[in-house]
């Protein structure tokens, strides 16, 4: 028995040497091939420089920033290539004048292959493909009114049913997320589906649910997801609420299936009526696409469809609803900004209507505040990763960046630059005016959306949106802090949340009264 232990004992230690001189070659090897890259930091085995990324990514980027410049090379996982892009100019060296040439996305990366395998979709898609579904969205989106009068009508009718909730807890301490996400979410599945009954259902509720799950948890790298990606028997044994790519998954899965309910049920009515003359929806115009013999039947297809669908309500439901909330919250936080922002509304716009686009231009202040949220606390702190279309590698300055390199976009670094703006750290309106302080001033620092050919597609309608909520709730009613809200826990909810790439502020709670 003691020889078969020790016989035991140092065949584990055989194995446990071999994966050791594994590591530290893969390690040594990764190191090597970097080498003609960007500068940046040194990793530890496995670990790479999550350790250096404290006490946030932010804070950490303007401190690799200031010491390797505004590409920065970061040693991750085995194998994986990461490179950082900071401040404007490098973005728009990548995005805009370098054309296609860093427009793709990761080919071969097992998070993908688990959630969207084929590359499906509008996010996911590249050359070509993602170039056809783009137009064919833009386009349908503004035929049925995107940035138009009916979308105004649309966004305003919602606002009704969020007034109504908001005079419901009047005088009492509430969290308007849940209320501000609904409003904004049938907005985004009006245009996409149209009108109809599940959205009363508790499979909306659970699809609103799925979505925030995967803007929080898509991006998120942990050693732990790495290694249940590599080891499926791990994905499916570990519970969902220890492994947040299985949390993904499910969500998406969830998703999809909502998706293709719906697609089903128009496919059905389309059987039935016919096909409209003027589609309605997004699903319509799309399944009539499909129905066109010269239509590529590679591109438009139902799995194409689901997977457009929720790459669009995603793109344009979360991201509002957390700009919304820091508007609300950082309204609360600067009563007298909230202040001159309802006396130039009440000014303009009276008592007896809602606020429209046609005002926007007469309420520079309230456009400036608005401008100041995105850019004090962008939603996409960090845009979606991309990599080079070339799979063979390409060339940046005097770099060579491999083919599978995911190069991650930071807009924090651009909208907190001291280049740009004057305060940069803290919330001041006046960025976005002219020394006068009564017109509104753009600048071209400010960039929400990212930039180049893979932009927000939902800009029009998130302006619109943005805008028009903020306005109605602005003219309606003062908002206050829950009065038991502390400075130590409002300075962590201010700090907000950062997850997915995706910044939004922790749960907070407010005290609405009508004006």
């Amino acid at each position: 028995f003691q020889q078969l232990i020790a016989t035991m004992l140092s065949a584990g230690t055989a194995i446990l040497s071999s994966l050791t001189g594994l590591l530290l070659l893969q390690y040594l090897y990764d190191n090597w091939r970097r080498r003609r890259g960007p500068p940046g930091p040194w990793g530890v085995p496995l670990l790479g420089c999550l350790l250096q990324l404290r006490p946030t990514l932010w804070d950490a980027g303007r401190r690799f920033r200031r010491l390797y410049g505004d590409i920065v090379q970061l040693p991750t996982l085995p194998g994986r290539e990461v490179l950082l892009v900071q401040g404007f100019e490098a973005i728009r060296e990548m995005l805009v004048a370098s054309g296609d040439q860093f427009n793709g996305r990761l080919r071969n990366s097992l998070r993908l292959r688990l959630l969207n395998p084929g590359h499906r979709g509008i996010a996911a898609s590249m050359g070509p493909s993602s170039d056809t579904l783009r137009r064919f969205s833009l386009r349908t989106l503004k035929n049925f009114g995107l940035g138009r009068a009916e979308s105004e009508r649309r966004i305003l009718q919602e606002f009704e049913q969020l007034r109504a909730q908001f005079l419901a807890n009047c005088g009492r301490d509430f969290d308007p997320r849940n209320s501000i996400n609904k409003a904004v979410a049938l907005v985004t599945l009006r245009f996409l589906f149209g009108d109809l009954a599940a959205y009363d259902s508790q499979e909306f509720s659970q699809y609103l649910e799925a979505s925030s799950t995967v803007l929080r948890y898509q991006q998120e790298n942990s050693i732990i997801n790495e290694i249940a990606l590599r080891v499926p028997f791990l994905f499916r044994i570990v519970p969902e609420r220890w492994l947040n790519i299985k949390r993904v998954y499910n969500a998406v899965q969830k998703l999809l299936e909502f998706n293709q309910t719906q697609v089903t049920e128009h496919k059905r009515r389309i059987a039935e009526e016919g096909a409209p003359q003027e589609p309605g929806n997004y699903t319509e115009a799309f399944l009539i696409e499909q129905m066109k013999p010269d239509s590529p039947a590679e591109l438009f297809n139902d799995d194409q469809l689901a997977y457009c669908l929720a790459d669009l309500f995603i793109a344009g439901s979360d991201t509002t609803t957390n700009t919304l909330l820091w508007s609300l919250l950082l309204m609360a936080v600067h009563p007298e900004v909230q202040d001159r922002v309802h006396s130039e509304l009440a000014g303009v716009v009276g008592s007896g209507r809602l606020p429209n686009m046609r005002d926007r231009p007469l309420l520079p202040y309230t456009d400036a505040v608005i401008h100041e949220v995105m850019r004090y606390r962008p939603i996409a702190a960090m845009l979606l990763p991309h990599t080079p279309l070339d799979r063979a590698g390409t060339r940046l300055r005097n770099y060579w960046i491999p083919g599978n390199t995911l190069i991650a976009f930071s807009v924090i670094s651009v909208h907190q630059d001291p280049g740009h703006w004057a305060t940069p750290l803290e919330f001041n309106p006046g960025h976005f005016l002219d020394e006068t302080g009564t017109k509104f001033r753009p600048s071209e620092y400010f960039m929400p959306f990212g930039l180049g050919r893979r932009a927000c597609m939902g800009e029009a309608l998130a302006r619109m949106e943005t805008f028009l909520f903020f306005a109605c709730l602005m003219l309606s009613f003062q908002v206050s802090l829950d009065p038991g809200c502390q400075p130590g826990p409002l300075d962590k909810i201010l700090q907000g949340n950062m997850a997915g790439g995706v910044l939004g502020p922790l749960p907070f709670r407010i005290r609405a009264l009508p004006r």
